[in-house]
């Protein structure tokens, strides 16, 4: 974990510290705080731009892994390396011979 994540936000005049190691800083005497810098793009009419992106890039990963995972029961050399996974390939993949 780095110092970025860690982020320090002030509610009603009390401090909130989000992580782990925000807590630890905070109780060895070190105050973090985060400083937003706005930027605004013209990419879309409200101006603003994404922040969620990031939890769903390593989704396809994950499930070629587990589908990988599945096949290799079956055809210890099966490979996924591309997607999408349609059942054609996955038919193709299970019938390979070992």
């Amino acid at each position: 974990m780095n110092i970025g994540i860690v982020c320090y936000a002030s509610v009603g005049g009390s401090g909130i510290i989000a992580t782990e190691l925000g807590k630890v800083l905070a109780s060895r005497g070190h105050h973090v705080h985060v400083i937003s810098s706005e930027t605004p793009t013209d990419a879309n009419p409200e101006g603003f731009k994404g922040a969620g992106e990031s939890g769903t890039i390593p989704v396809p990963a994950a499930i070629s892994n587990a589908v990988e995972d599945a096949l290799r029961k079956r055809n210890p050399d099966a490979v996924i390396d591309r997607l999408p996974i349609t059942s054609d390939r996955i038919v193709e993949l299970l019938s390979t011979p070992r």
